[in-house]
């Protein structure tokens, strides 16, 4: 074995080395980053499904306000359209800002529910475990 080989393994050898050492030191940085975007689009995804649950109750409300039982069907329909591991948790307000006169106001629909957080870095970030989705709607009643 020539002196030229002998080096040539121990260059490829340090260079395996190096890549263990910057593969080390770069991991907890992506998964991080990974674990952010997961808490991201998760909060993000929960805040959506909020805010058209709010919405759908909102559109019926404001459609069937007359409704002497609208409260009861509104808060069903705005649980029907939230996520299943949501409705044991959610909490529905309705509100009309014309009590006399239904038609001539607004009706304002509030849904909240519990979301657990995916990992711990948004837990440290809110410094809670879980976050409240909430959303408002307001519509004109028709």
């Amino acid at each position: 074995m020539g002196r030229g080989q002998h080096k040539g393994r121990r260059i490829r050898r340090n260079a395996r080395g190096q890549s263990m050492v910057e593969l080390a030191l770069i991991l907890p940085i992506l998964v991080l980053i990974l674990c952010g975007i997961l808490d991201f689009g998760w909060i993000l995804g929960n805040q959506l499904l909020a805010s058209h649950s709010a919405r759908e109750g909102a559109r019926y409300a404001a459609v069937n306000a007359t409704r002497t039982d609208i409260v009861q069907l509104v808060s069903g329909k705005v649980t029907a359209t939230a996520p299943a591991y949501a409705q044991d948790d959610l909490t529905v307000s309705i509100q009309f800002t014309s009590l006399q006169d239904v038609r001539s106001g607004d009706v304002i629909v509030t849904a909240t529910y519990r979301v657990t957080i995916l990992t711990p870095v948004a837990s440290i970030l809110l410094g809670s475990e879980v976050y409240d989705a909430a959303a408002r709607c307001t519509m004109k009643v028709e």
